[in-house]
């Protein structure tokens, strides 16, 4: 019996051990057989007895049912109204063409309704999930509204006032301004103050010119693009690490667990630490969250049970809390096409683009570094992670500093604010793409068409080496030591045949595919450890053919 706070977790190994291996490409998985547990099974497990105020709580061992229940639900409702209007004009013989667009979004949004609101416990007296508190609020947390222009100019050589251009060649010109509003709903940053909806704006202009009566043609564009409050960066809920360890330490001490077993990791002499109780650490601990944190969640000790006795912190979850951050790219691309036969068509195109990130997670690293600074100033960091004493024994910085599996921690907010005004190393900058075909329209292979494409693209970081941050000493990406791929590089090509039927009345075509034909065919890193082992892979896109037959008529 644990209140149903306890999950059943499930680890396959899908091989043997790995050790003595000399690369990835002797790796070899096996197929998973085995069956997920289903409500009703019984397992030999560790348990805890907390049926009541006078049960033992200690550790047993012995058969214990798992069961299906409902741990959390959550509801949430977004309402978008959008408005929009689009003019074009062609003045001046069509020689300035001008396009306005604007557009007006009205969005409310609802999250799920508090306990205050709803009135009444949000789980049963077992630890589940009470279905009927799960209701929308009547108070919307957000209520926005969002008006986006656009426009555009383009204008045309003016043959008639200045005269031809010569070997055929004409000329235009373009600018280009835009706005954008993304109505994705509610988010809120760690002081749960509801961020408003992602923008961006972006400014372009450049220049089209074709020759040879648009035989060729070239296009140059340069553009800059701007997005504010982009949902970017870790989220860290720096509830869950102190309500949660308030939580842990509780249960410890109903299962009777002597404090000074706590202490066993601390620096110095546990004598003279100066938390020396349970009823001590819990106000410490809670002293260290963020008093605007506090307000926000309104942590309470709950009796999950009902044995009388509390034995868990609840506490009111910000509504989608994430990160937020601004970029700004900046780039420009060539376009060129090319007819210099009847027969034959050329496209090429090479950009070439640099992002940079700015201003990220600002609220979550403030509420993250004043608790930081809180728990190292209490040294409650220095206690045992684990209280109930039945895993690894290590002080709690050593899972807070560097961060968890879940990425609550220290480093991962530290390590995201490094990479701030910093071009973007896992951006590709350049990128290069040509397409060119043929088809013979004469002769004994009359209707045989033959092509081919290629695409390649610049190296991008997969990773970095870490230095200590001089303050904390966590771990954070050193921006000036990258581990970059090679590139990726890949060529189609195709075949194809095409002739009328049925007295010119069906248009036939055949045609044979042939994708990633040349290229790569390593694994492709997508991320590298710091110590420079590549930790995830992609297996590049496999070679593909395939053959179509079209009807026209």
């Amino acid at each position: 019996y644990t209140s149903f706070r306890s999950r059943f977790e499930l680890a396959v190994y899908t091989r043997d051990s790995l050790l003595g291996l000399s690369s990835m490409d002797d790796v070899r998985l096996n197929q998973i057989k085995v069956s997920r547990p289903q409500p009703g099974d019984s397992f030999y497990a560790l348990y805890t007895d907390t049926s009541s105020a006078t049960a033992e709580r200690t550790l047993r061992t012995g058969n214990v049912q798992i069961e299906r229940f409902l741990f959390e639900e959550n509801v949430g409702q977004t309402n978008i109204e959008a408005k929009a209007f689009t003019w074009q004009s062609y003045l001046f013989d069509e020689h300035i063409v001008g396009l306005l667009g604007v557009r007006n979004d009205d969005t409310s949004s609802f999250a799920r309704a508090t306990e205050a609101e709803v009135g009444f416990d949000s789980r049963l007296d077992l630890g589940q999930w009470n279905p009927d508190f799960t209701r929308l609020s009547n108070t919307p947390s957000l209520e926005e509204s969002g008006d986006t222009t656009t426009w555009s100019l383009v204008g045309r050589y003016p043959e008639k006032l200045l005269g031809e251009l010569p070997w055929g060649m004409d000329l235009q010109v373009h600018y280009a301004e835009s706005e954008n509003f993304n109505p994705i709903g509610l988010r809120s940053n760690a002081l749960g103050q509801a961020v408003g909806q992602p923008t961006g704006s972006t400014e372009e202009f450049g220049f089209q010119a074709s020759f040879a009566e648009n035989k060729f043609t070239v296009k140059v564009n340069w553009f800059e693009t701007l997005l504010n409050d982009i949902t970017a960066g870790p989220t860290v809920n720096i509830g869950s690490v102190a309500y949660g360890y308030i939580t842990s330490y509780r249960d410890a001490e109903l299962l009777e667990i002597d404090f000074p077993l706590q202490l066993v990791t601390v620096d110095g002499d546990p004598a003279n630490f100066p938390i020396q109780d349970y009823d001590t650490f819990y106000d410490v601990m809670l002293n260290n969250v963020p008093q605007a944190f506090q307000d926000l969640t309104n942590p309470r000790r709950e009796d999950s049970d009902g044995d009388g006795l509390w034995d868990q912190i609840d506490w009111d979850n910000i509504p989608n809390l994430r990160s937020f951050a601004d970029r700004v790219a900046e780039g420009f691309e060539v376009e060129m096409i090319a007819s210099p036969t009847p027969s034959w068509r050329i496209l090429a195109n090479i950009s070439q683009q640099e992002t940079v990130q700015q201003n990220t997670a600002v609220a979550m690293s403030a509420v993250v570094e004043e608790f930081n600074a809180n728990l190292q100033a209490s040294r409650a960091g220095e206690m045992i992670s684990s209280p109930n004493q039945t895993v690894q024994i290590r002080q709690i910085n050593d899972l807070w500093l560097p961060g968890n599996l879940q990425g609550n921690g220290l480093a991962p907010i530290r390590g995201a604010r490094a990479l701030d005004n910093v071009v973007s190393n896992e951006q590709r900058e350049w990128r290069f793409t040509a397409v060119s075909t043929y088809q013979i329209r004469e002769g004994t292979l009359k209707g045989f068409g033959i092509g081919g494409a290629a695409r390649w693209e610049d190296e991008a970081a997969t990773g970095y080496v870490f230095k200590l941050d001089p303050e904390s000493g966590t771990p954070i990406p050193d921006v000036n030591r990258p581990f970059y791929d090679d590139g990726l590089f890949s060529g189609d090509m195709w075949v194809s045949y095409e002739r009328m039927l049925f007295d010119n009345k069906v248009d036939w075509k055949i045609q044979m595919n042939v994708r990633n034909l040349i290229g790569d065919d390593d694994d492709i890193p997508v991320k590298t450890n710091p110590d420079g082992q590549v930790a995830v892979i992609r297996i590049p896109n496999p070679r593909v053919i395939s053959i179509s037959n079209s009807f026209k008529f």
